[in-house]
């Protein structure tokens, strides 16, 4: 904590998030000196006290001659967060999207990550993509978020070695792209982990043709549901104010999913996820980090994709050869990431390493 004046803006009534002069955030459970903002009468009410200035969400990414440029909304638009622990997996994701569409071109890949980690992102792509000749080419465009507008509003319990960095502030970036990429009416969510086998305009078109139902928000590949907790329920029927159905809550991984952006910014779900992270801080609700809060924003609003769309697990699991070469997607979630010595499956991650190295 920083020594001197600061100031602080109470959320969900039990602490302050305080910042201090020299631009360090942190939370405390107590008032600290020069608090500009009242108490506030409810906890589900008051997270709206956390004023973050959406402005500084987008840091402009400096111009590099390789990168082509983002030229509009149309296309089929693309999206992974990263930070530099899972830098490795950029070069290997962008590349699998590449060789395996008919139509390159048409694809923009955003890549969002840490404005601290510029540098080390911009050498990843432009010598380990663009440097490499023999790829087809996709367009990318790279965003830089401020995650110091994040510090200290959520808590993730899950141990690090058990699942990987879920606590890491880019991990928690997906709530905000559609106040950094707003023009785009639907993206696709990917982690780093992953390679596609199929063209990712099939996954495209089949998000649209399930959008077009105008209650849905999420398409995702559900997976077998092991519930929320009695408690959770309970919150989320007090903060929506209806009743909590089975049935309209579907389970999966959120290393992969497509969502409309336009309906999310209707909804206002930047500031639902933020009820959610703020509510960790105080009461430990789940395990893991991002995905419990995406599972409770798609309530209601969700529809399923193939299940070949998301093949989990490739790092630690034995999953039959055939279910492999079937796959659209194939995900190294949790442990033993597929640029690690100790993950399975590494024979299909490096099919798709550049050749190119600065």
């Amino acid at each position: 904590m920083c020594g001197g004046s600061s100031e602080c803006r109470m959320f969900l009534n039990y602490s302050y998030r305080c910042e201090c002069p020299h631009g360090e955030i942190y939370t405390r459970a107590k008032e600290c000196k020069n608090n500009t903002e009242g108490s506030g009468t409810s906890r589900f009410s008051s997270i709206s006290s956390l004023e973050i200035n959406y402005s500084e969400l987008h840091v402009p990414a400096p111009p590099l001659e390789d990168y082509k440029t983002f030229k509009g909304t149309k296309g089929v638009h693309v999206v992974a967060c990263v930070d530099r622990n899972h830098l490795s997996g950029v070069p290997n994701l962008i590349n699998s999207v590449a060789v395996n569409s008919q139509y390159p071109e048409n694809i923009f890949f955003h890549v969002v990550t840490d404005a601290n980690d510029a540098v080390l992102v911009e050498r990843a792509i432009a010598c380990r993509v663009y440097g490499d000749n023999t790829q087809k080419s996709v367009n990318i465009v790279v965003h830089y978020f401020d995650t110091r507008l994040i510090r200290g509003l959520y808590k993730v319990y899950t141990p690090a070695n058990f699942a990987g960095k879920l606590s890491s502030s880019m991990n928690f970036a997906r709530f905000y792209l559609p106040k950094l990429i707003p023009n785009i009416p639907m993206l696709i969510y990917v982690d780093v982990d992953i390679i596609f086998q199929d063209d990712v305009i099939k996954l495209w078109k089949e998000a649209k043709q399930k959008f077009q139902d105008p209650s849905l928000v999420f398409t995702v590949v559900p997976r077998a549901s092991s519930g929320l907790t009695e408690r959770v329920k309970q919150l989320f029927t007090e903060r929506s104010g209806v009743a909590f159905e089975e049935e309209k809550f579907v389970q999966f991984n959120a290393g992969l999913y497509a969502f409309r952006v336009d309906r999310w910014q209707k909804l206002l779900l930047t500031r639902e996820a933020e009820f959610w992270m703020a509510f960790t801080l105080h009461e430990k609700l789940w395990e893991f980090g991002t995905q419990p809060i995406l599972w409770l924003l798609s309530y209601g609003r969700v529809a399923a994709l193939s299940s070949d769309w998301n093949i989990e697990g490739l790092g630690w699991r034995e999953i039959p050869l055939e279910r492999v070469a079937s796959a659209k997607v194939l995900h190294w979630c949790g442990k033993h990431k597929p640029w690690e010595q100790s993950s399975k499956h590494k024979e299909l991650w490096e099919k798709y390493t550049p050749h190119s190295v600065c």
